[in-house]
């Protein structure tokens, strides 16, 4: 699959290669309401490196050999708990970046 970064993705200072990484490589992988039509969004979470804080990252998987995405930042304690994730993961949570 083809990463696609919209600017929207770099608003938290969070790099493109770690955007990569936990799309690639996540810990969890969830399906979540799409907010337009046509929008296939899922939210992948994971660290971008062994022993680094977590990161939440939304893509739009309409296209399935494309994944654009539009949304990084360091995973927030509220959405694992909004999500009902906190049974599934536990996290290392880190400061936002900006």
């Amino acid at each position: 699959m083809r990463i696609e970064i919209r600017p929207s993705a770099l608003d938290h200072l969070i790099s493109e290669d770690e955007i990569r990484t936990v799309v690639s490589f996540p810990v969890l992988r969830v399906i979540i309401a799409a907010r337009r039509e046509g929008a296939a969004p899922v939210l992948f979470i994971g660290p971008a490196a062994d022993s680094q804080p977590w990161i939440e990252v939304i893509a739009d998987l309409a296209e399935t050999a494309v994944a654009e995405v539009f949304h990084a930042m360091m995973l927030r304690p509220g959405l694992v708990a909004s999500l009902g994730l906190d049974e599934f993961i536990d996290p290392d949570y880190g400061p936002q970046r900006a």
